[in-house]
C-alpha cells in the first residue's frame, strides 16, 4: 500500500525502489523481493483463483 500511495506505480513514478527502501529501513533488494512476493500473491489470489473455463485469463 505504501508503494502505491507514494506513487511507485504511477507513470511517471513519483518515487523509486531506493526511496521506498529508505522509508522502510531495509535494502532495496529486500524491498524489491517484498514487492514481487506481494505481486505474486495478488495474481494468485485474484486472477488464478477466479479463472474459470468460461473466463480463462
Amino acid at each position: 500500500m505504501t508503494a502505491f500511495n507514494e506513487g511507485y506505480y504511477s507513470v511517471p513514478r513519483k518515487t523509486n525502489i531506493n526511496e521506498l527502501a529508505n522509508r522502510f529501513g531495509i535494502s532495496h533488494q529486500a524491498t524489491s523481493q517484498r514487492l514481487r512476493r506481494g505481486h505474486e500473491r495478488l495474481v494468485q489470489n485474484t486472477l488464478l483463483e477466479c479463472s474459470t473455463m468460461e473466463f480463462p485469463f
